[in-house]
C-alpha cells in the first residue's frame, strides 16, 4: 500500500509540476520582448494550390512593424519565405498595385534568418523593400506566371 500511495503521489503532483515549471521557462524565453514574439504578430502564410494541389506556401512578415529600430524608414519591408514545388523565377511581387524597389536573399547567418517566426526549411528567404505609400493597408501581391494571384493584406505603420 505505501509504495502503491508513492507511485500514485509522483503520477498526480510531482509529474505535472515538472511540465508546468518547464512550460514556464519556455514562456520566459519567449518573452514579448523576444525577436519570435515580435515577428510572429505580424506574420501571415498562405497556400499556393493550383489544381487542387498545392504548389507551394507563402510565408511573409512584415519587418517594420515587428523590428521597428531597424525598419522604420521611408520603405516598407517585407521578409517573405517562398516555397515552390518547382521553383522558378516567374514571379513579381507587388504593394499596392507597385513592383518592389529590390529582392535581396537573406544570408543564413544573420540574427534575422536565425529567428523567422514560421520557418520553413525548403523556402527560399527574401526581403523585398518597397517605397512607403499613406495607404492604410499593404495590399502584398504575390503574381506567378502559371500559380495565378495571391493576396496578402496586413495595415501600415
Amino acid at each position: 500500500m505505501y509504495f502503491h500511495l508513492n507511485k500514485t503521489f509522483i503520477l498526480l503532483f510531482l509529474i505535472p509540476f515538472l511540465f508546468l515549471s518547464c512550460t514556464a521557462k519556455n514562456i520566459d524565453l519567449l518573452g514579448k520582448d523576444s525577436v519570435y514574439n515580435q515577428g510572429s504578430e505580424y506574420t501571415k502564410l498562405k497556400t499556393i494550390i493550383k489544381d487542387n494541389d498545392v504548389k507551394g506556401i507563402l510565408n511573409i512578415t512584415y519587418l517594420n512593424p515587428s523590428y521597428p529600430k531597424k525598419f522604420d524608414n521611408d520603405y516598407n519591408e517585407f521578409l517573405v519565405g517562398i516555397y515552390l514545388d518547382e521553383f522558378t523565377n516567374n514571379y513579381n511581387m507587388y504593394l499596392n498595385k507597385v513592383k518592389y524597389i529590390s529582392k535581396k536573399l537573406v544570408d543564413k547567418n544573420t540574427k534575422l534568418y536565425k529567428n523567422i517566426p514560421v520557418f520553413n526549411p525548403h523556402a527560399k528567404y527574401y526581403i523585398f523593400k518597397f517605397k512607403k505609400d499613406k495607404e492604410k493597408e499593404a495590399l502584398l501581391e504575390f503574381e506567378h506566371k502559371i500559380y495565378g494571384t495571391y493576396n496578402i493584406i496586413f495595415k501600415t505603420f
